[in-house]
């Protein structure tokens, strides 16, 4: 019950109420040798402090929630606990981006990659593979994003994951762009906007369909990631259960 109290506080934007509820759950399942919940609480707890800046701690407990969740695996290895070990390992890679630690990062998210491959976990397969793009484009290998994010908007569009469909088309389009090719930019922010229309968010940006590509430029391309991005108002909630 702490731990779910703990998330709804999280998904609330409420991080500081969500530390201290997964602070009591850990010491809870300790208590009662339930280690996926441990687990669990250990991640939100990492989570917390990443949203917060404190990095080191947090990754300090993405750490023991990945040896937690591998310690109830060995006494019962369930479906559940399969996906919950891809997705500390996702969220315990995302803080070693912000740590700056990419080598490692890599590393973690391949590991994640394969994991999620063999057991057909279709949607942490699907984060992974953005977060392996996010991190290609942060430091600078836009043609190996490209790679991840085509994976990741084709694995989306698969389960029928329209926000991250469309994120990853917004993300397409800057690796374009940055790649010197506008027009397929263009194209990729066209039907990122598309699919930014079916986004629940009522801030999904209105399309611009047949907007002509000869007039696309650094500040065109600015103002139409901006208005797409606006789509991401409706996933953070999304995005924050599936990283947990």
């Amino acid at each position: 019950m702490l731990v779910s109290r703990a998330l709804l506080a999280s998904r609330r934007a409420d991080e500081t109420l969500a530390f201290e509820l997964a602070t009591q759950a850990v010491a809870m399942a300790a208590r009662s040798g339930n280690a996926s919940a441990g687990a669990l609480a250990l991640g939100q707890i990492a989570y917390s402090e990443y949203t917060k800046g404190r990095i080191a701690e947090a990754f300090e407990h993405a750490r023991r929630a990945v040896e937690r969740v591998r310690e109830a695996m060995q006494a019962k290895d369930t479906a559940g606990l399969q996906q919950m070990e891809v997705q500390m390992l996702t969220l315990r890679a995302i803080i070693e981006q912000a740590a700056e630690d990419f080598a490692q990062a890599r590393v973690t998210l391949n590991e994640g990659l394969a994991l999620a491959r063999a057991r057909g976990l279709r949607r942490p397969e699907n984060s992974i593979l953005e977060t392996l793009g996010n991190l290609e484009l942060r430091t600078g290998r836009h043609a190996q994003a490209v790679a991840f994010f085509e994976a990741s908007t084709g694995r989306a569009e698969e389960i029928g994951w329209v926000i991250y469909a469309a994120m990853g088309r917004l993300s397409l389009a800057r690796c374009h762009f940055e790649l010197g090719r506008p027009d397929l930019a263009a194209e990729q922010l066209t039907l990122a906007e598309t699919e930014a229309q079916r986004c629940e968010s009522r801030e999904a940006p209105q399309s611009r369909a047949g907007a002509p590509t000869t007039a696309f430029g650094p500040a065109h391309f600015d103002e139409r990631m901006s208005a797409t991005g606006r789509c991401e108002f409706g996933i953070v909630s999304d995005r924050h259960s599936t990283a947990l």
